[in-house]
């Protein structure tokens, strides 16, 4: 009887370290430049036409065998859900790594705008709304150090997903009008 008390509460010790969302785990990131805040991963599935992600709903999760529908595979993108992690984004990278973007979360629909002061690659973002739905994207510019304003970019309207990727490379993952993009579980 005391063993088994004894492995019940290793059990609960040991799965009350971990938390009830893994991907709030900190991925590996050896592209992030010194003093950023650790950044999550997740897969990012994307159904260009205009359906949602198969495996369910677009903020649930990808398919396990990280495959859509479409034939396009889920990525692996970093995910900045905190303020301090969507206020950095992508600050001072000069490469995503194995990383094919940055997704930027938000519990709420925002209005929020971007900017690129500090971001050395140009980059491309789209917008989803709460449902996953693609509402708007454009190219952004570093913003060099001289500037003393740096230009700000938005979709006009409440969003709930935004996806940056390198410049030009939204296409790639089938992201652009009618698409639906969903995060689903952790990478690997």
């Amino acid at each position: 009887m005391g063993l088994v008390v004894l492995g019940l509460g290793g059990f609960l010790i040991d799965g009350a370290s971990r938390p009830a969302d893994p991907r709030l785990i900190p991925a590996p990131d050896p592209t992030a430049h010194p003093g950023a805040p650790a950044m999550g991963a997740a897969l990012l599935s994307v159904h260009p036409g205009g359906g949602a992600p198969s495996g369910g709903a677009p903020s649930g999760g990808a398919p396990s065998d990280g495959s859509l529908e479409s034939g396009r595979a889920a990525v692996c993108v970093l995910e900045a859900v905190t303020p301090r992690q969507q206020q950095y984004g992508l600050m001072n990278r000069t490469s995503l790594g194995t990383y094919a973007g940055m997704a930027f979360v938000f519990a709420r629909p925002s209005m929020d705008r971007f900017y690129m002061r500090d971001t050395r690659i140009p980059l491309s973002i789209a917008w989803f709304d709460p449902a996953g739905r693609f509402e708007a994207e454009t190219l952004m510019a570093p913003c060099p150090d001289r500037v003393a304003v740096c230009p700000t970019y938005g979709p006009g309207r409440p969003y709930t997903l935004a996806v940056e990727v390198p410049a030009g490379k939204l296409a790639d993952l089938g992201i652009g009008p009618g698409s639906v993009a969903g995060l689903g579980g952790p990478c690997g």
